[in-house]
Order: structure tokens, then sequence, then C-alpha cells
């Protein structure tokens, strides 16, 4: 009898931990982050190469275009505006989400776990991007920013997420930068796919596929 108790017990808790890890999902967002990655990526190719053909591998951007000290600048500053509204944009959807839910939208264990891991990867990834700026290969480093982002995801999908859509977004974030540093001049282009493409897959894919059950 006992042992029944714990059992059931155990399965509630389980039923628990599968449903917050819902929570972390939400379709619309996966779209919204693909349009500001679309405007930031756009963005950087204005300031790189004035044009936005880089994008859509009509021409390459050439190392000297990645390497100017206007092209570091803007990167960085389109990086953080980009990378904010998209953090912004998630961050408000799942506590919107987790508030129709029932929950409680506060940074409890496994959120806290999800930020670390993800936040160390990210920032390894950020320290590595910067040493290309000390060895003059800027140019890299579209392809390296996607392959940290796709460890990132692929480390954090057991935490917060059970629907493996995720983990294999990772994967492709992964391969679409290793593509990247293959052919570091069409770089820009890559960016595109990885981080709006791929998104907005994930984001419609979700959407239609769990957030109308």
């Amino acid at each position: 009898m006992k042992s029944d108790v714990n059992e059931t017990l155990s399965g509630i808790r389980q039923l628990m931990e599968e449903s917050r890890k819902v929570l972390f999902l939400d379709g619309s967002a996966g779209i919204q982050v693909s349009i500001w990655a679309a405007v930031g990526v756009i963005a950087a190719s204005y300031l790189i190469s004035g044009s936005v053909l880089p994008v859509f591998f009509i021409r390459p951007c050439t190392a000297a275009e990645w390497e100017s000290g206007v092209s570091l600048l803007s990167l960085g500053v389109v990086a953080m505006l980009t990378f904010s509204a998209a953090f912004a944009t998630i961050w408000f959807m799942t506590r919107r989400r987790a508030a129709r839910m029932g929950y409680s939208p506060v940074l409890e264990g496994p959120v806290r776990q999800l930020l670390r891991n993800f936040f160390a990867i990210m920032m390894t990834g950020g320290l590595v991007c910067l040493t290309t700026i000390v060895n003059g290969t800027v140019i890299l480093m579209p392809g390296l920013m996607l392959v940290f982002y796709g460890i990132a995801l692929m480390a954090i999908s057991p935490i917060a997420f059970r629907y493996s859509i995720t983990k294999y977004l990772g994967y492709a974030q992964v391969t679409v930068g290793i593509a990247a540093l293959c052919l570091p001049e069409y770089g820009l282009s890559f960016w595109f796919i990885g981080f709006c493409l791929l998104h907005l897959f994930w984001g419609l894919w979700f959407r239609f596929s769990f957030d109308r059950k």
C-alpha cells in the first residue's frame, strides 16, 4: 500500500515537472525572434557592406569589410540590440504563458539552471568570438556564434523542453554554423538562415503543432 502511494506521488511530481517544461515553449516567441533576427542581419549587412545583397548569397563580404573599425563597432551595437530585443520578447511571452496557465512566473530552480547553462555557453562563445578580433579573423564570427548558440540550445533542451524539436533546432544551428565557417565570406547569409529562417520554422511548427492543442 505504501509503495503504491509512493509511486502515485512520484507520478504526480513527474507530471508537474513535465508541465513546467511546457511553459518555456511558445511558438509566437520563435516567430518574433525570427523577425528581430532578420532586422538585425539586414542592418549589419548595410553597415558592413552598404548593401543587403550579402544576406541572400548574391555577393560575398570580404574579410576587409568585416574587419574595418566601423564594421566592428556596428556589429557590436546591432548584436546587443538584437539579442536584447529577442531575450525581452522570449521573457515577456514566457511569463504571459505561465500566468495564463496558472503558474507563478518566478525564477524557480529549473529556470535558474536553464539560464546558468545557457549564458555560460553563450558567454564562452562570446569570448571566443572576441579572439577573432585580436587574430584578425572577424569573418569567422557568424559561424562561431551559430555553433555556440546551437550548443547552448542542445544543453538546455533536456532541462526546459520536452519536445525534441528544440534539440533539433540546436543541431541545425550547429550545422549552419559549420557551413558558415567553411564559407566565411557568406557569413551574413548563414546568419540569416540560422537566426531568422530556422527560428521562423521552429515557431510556426510549434505554434500549429502544440500551441493550439
